[in-house]
Protein backbone atom coordinates (compact mmCIF):
# COMPACT_ATOMS: atom_id res chain seq x y z
CA UNK A 1 0.00 0.00 0.00
CA UNK A 2 1.30 3.36 -0.77
CA UNK A 3 1.33 6.29 1.82
CA UNK A 4 -1.00 8.21 -0.08
CA UNK A 5 -3.27 5.30 -0.01
CA UNK A 6 -2.85 4.89 3.82
CA UNK A 7 -3.12 8.48 4.59
CA UNK A 8 -7.25 8.04 2.32
CA UNK A 9 -7.59 5.48 4.81
CA UNK A 10 -6.45 6.66 7.89
CA UNK A 11 -8.09 9.77 7.18
CA UNK A 12 -11.42 7.80 6.32
CA UNK A 13 -11.29 5.79 9.83
CA UNK A 14 -10.68 9.21 12.03
CA UNK A 15 -13.49 10.58 10.38
CA UNK A 16 -15.43 7.79 11.09
CA UNK A 17 -14.19 7.63 14.49
CA UNK A 18 -14.58 11.12 15.03
CA UNK A 19 -18.31 10.73 13.96
CA UNK A 20 -18.98 8.17 16.16
CA UNK A 21 -17.66 10.58 19.48
CA UNK A 22 -20.03 13.71 17.95
CA UNK A 23 -22.93 11.38 17.93
CA UNK A 24 -21.91 10.83 21.81
CA UNK A 25 -20.17 7.45 21.75
CA UNK A 26 -17.48 7.73 24.54
CA UNK A 27 -16.19 4.30 24.31
CA UNK A 28 -12.68 3.83 25.27
CA UNK A 29 -11.70 2.15 22.09
CA UNK A 30 -13.10 4.53 20.18
CA UNK A 31 -11.22 7.71 21.60
CA UNK A 32 -8.19 5.11 21.45
CA UNK A 33 -9.12 4.49 17.69
CA UNK A 34 -9.01 8.47 17.55
CA UNK A 35 -5.16 8.64 18.76
CA UNK A 36 -3.98 5.97 17.00
CA UNK A 37 -5.17 6.80 13.81
CA UNK A 38 -3.85 10.34 14.29
CA UNK A 39 -0.38 9.07 15.41
CA UNK A 40 -0.71 6.70 12.36
CA UNK A 41 -1.19 9.81 9.50
CA UNK A 42 1.58 11.70 11.29
CA UNK A 43 3.57 8.74 10.48
CA UNK A 44 2.41 8.35 6.80
CA UNK A 45 3.41 11.96 6.35
CA UNK A 46 6.71 11.33 7.31
CA UNK A 47 6.95 8.14 5.31
CA UNK A 48 5.97 10.77 2.13
CA UNK A 49 8.69 13.34 3.20
CA UNK A 50 11.16 10.58 3.40
CA UNK A 51 9.94 8.82 -0.40
CA UNK A 52 10.34 12.66 -1.71
CA UNK A 53 13.93 13.88 -0.38
CA UNK A 54 15.09 10.21 -1.68
CA UNK A 55 13.41 10.69 -5.01
CA UNK A 56 15.27 14.60 -4.97
CA UNK A 57 18.80 12.73 -4.25
CA UNK A 58 18.23 10.20 -6.68
CA UNK A 59 17.61 12.83 -9.38
CA UNK A 60 20.54 15.10 -8.06
CA UNK A 61 22.84 11.69 -8.49
CA UNK A 62 21.57 11.70 -12.38
CA UNK A 63 20.85 15.04 -12.87
CA UNK A 64 23.57 18.24 -13.71
CA UNK A 65 20.88 20.65 -12.39
CA UNK A 66 20.63 20.08 -8.79
CA UNK A 67 17.31 19.84 -6.85
CA UNK A 68 17.07 21.54 -3.27
CA UNK A 69 15.89 18.93 -0.55
CA UNK A 70 16.25 21.21 2.62
CA UNK A 71 12.71 22.81 1.45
Amino acid sequence: MSAISALSNVQAAFQGLSQAVAGGNTDPATIVGLASDQNQFKADVKVLKAEDDMTKEVINLISPNKVDVTV
